[in-house]
């Protein structure tokens, strides 16, 4: 069989011409493009993680430390505060550790999309690469669509790290603020005298 487009010898059952990359069935490498293509941008609608939501994939985390946090400021200083705040840490506890076994939790829902489209992609990319490696068009196309699927997940990752951080910050902070007026106050009560004390009640 000879090349349609450069006229050179073909090999046999081939349908690529080594000489110049034609492919017989050029249909098939549109039809390849198309998929690829329609995979793509799949995958880059998939909505990236959130601020909001990275807090929520966090809390199956962060509401049990709270509830422990509570439990022990509750029974330190014997607010009835700490002691109501700790039932309600420990029933979003409950709740987060279940969404989670579920794969609900926070960004998790859209980062298992993410995962199975991802994989889609690559399964029409190792199709396109079996049946038109050799293929100029197919190769280019085959190396764009690689290198954009790694920008996309680089930038969801980033975006995660990032949203991690200035929560794992915020926490922080509130824990460390809570600590301290505890303590505070516990030593402005300890700080008064207690006839003081006695007085006012009196």
């Amino acid at each position: 069989m000879k090349c349609p487009h450069c006229k050179e010898n073909m090999p046999l059952l081939s349908k690529i011409c080594p000489v110049c990359g034609y492919v017989a069935q050029s249909e098939k490498v549109d039809e390849i493009n198309i998929l690829l293509h329609e995979s793509l941008t799949k995958l880059k609608s998939i909505p990236e993680p959130t601020f909001i939501n990275s807090m929520g994939s966090l809390t199956y985390i962060v509401y049990p430390i709270l509830f422990l946090f509570m439990l022990i400021c509750g029974w330190l200083s014997e607010a009835g505060l700490f002691w109501i705040l700790t039932l309600i840490f420990l029933g979003l506890s409950l709740r987060a550790i279940v969404k989670k076994s579920k794969g609900t939790l926070g960004n998790e829902l859209y980062d298992n999309l993410f995962k199975k489209e991802k994989i889609t992609c690559e399964e029409h990319c190792g199709i396109a690469q079996r049946l038109f490696g050799k293929h100029r068009e197919v190769a280019t196309l085959l190396n764009e669509i690689t290198a954009q699927i790694g920008l996309v997940e680089m930038r969801r990752k980033n975006t995660a790290r990032r949203n991690l951080f200035i929560w794992v910050a915020i926490v922080v902070l509130i824990v460390a603020g809570a600590t301290k007026g505890v303590f505070s106050l516990n030593t402005f009560i300890e700080a008064i005298p207690a006839n003081e004390i006695m007085d006012e009640t009196n």
